[in-house]
């Protein structure tokens, strides 16, 4: 009686196990669909990460640096600055103005019988000697002269070439360049036109002072 009664009552609770396990499953399975669906739509509308870093282009340093505006060395465009470039002549022409001077006062002497000192300007090549003609002397001042103006330009031609080659290497500094360059040439003939003229301008005045105190015509 016992055991006939229980055999249903297992098979009931058995039978409700399985509708209990059943429907939990399906609870299961809407559940884990409902968590697909909402994953999906929130990453659908979420907006892109934002990246952490950013890069931005940095100007290169041929951008940054200044052009310079010189153009590569020339021999012609060389040429032509020397060519206008007033130290080129400088030395030159105050050269020949102080020795010119010097010449000219100095033939009042030599009409009265006086020598010359300088072995340059006389016919035997030694000083205290009988001096060249007027002519014969004023073409040795020109040949003079011209040796002079040779050298002044060889001076600034290796000077400007230097200068361009230069700018062409350090193109952000064109002042300084040209600045130093400008001062080489100005100290170059400032110090030949000195070495140059300065007897020679002296001896002009004292040729001047002398004749007059000699009273020499």
């Amino acid at each position: 009686m016992l055991l006939a009664s229980s055999i249903p009552y297992s098979q009931r609770a058995v039978g409700a196990m399985f509708c209990t396990a059943f429907v939990s499953l399906s609870l299961s399975s809407m559940a884990f669909a409902q968590q697909d669906v909402t994953a999906t739509t929130t990453a659908s509308t979420d907006p892109a990460p934002t990246p952490m870093y950013s890069f931005t282009a940095q100007p290169s340093e041929q951008t940054n640096r200044t052009v310079s505006s010189e153009r590569p060395w020339s021999f012609w465009h060389t040429t032509k600055q020397i060519v206008l470039d007033p130290t080129t002549y400088a030395p030159a022409a105050i050269s020949y103005a102080s020795t010119k001077l010097d010449w000219d006062t100095s033939q009042v002497f030599f009409r009265n019988g006086y020598v010359e000192a300088n072995p340059r300007y006389t016919l035997t090549g030694e000083p205290n000697s009988q001096p060249l003609g007027y002519g014969r002397g004023d073409r040795k001042i020109m040949v003079d002269t011209l040796q002079i103006l040779g050298g002044s330009m060889a001076n600034n031609f290796v000077e400007r070439s230097f200068e361009t080659m230069l700018l062409e290497r350090y193109p952000d500094h064109p002042k300084l360049v040209k600045t130093l360059g400008w001062i080489e040439r100005s100290v170059f003939a400032s110090y030949w036109s000195y070495r140059l003229s300065a007897t020679h301008f002296r001896q002009w005045k004292w040729n001047e002072r002398q004749a007059a105190a000699l009273g020499l015509q």
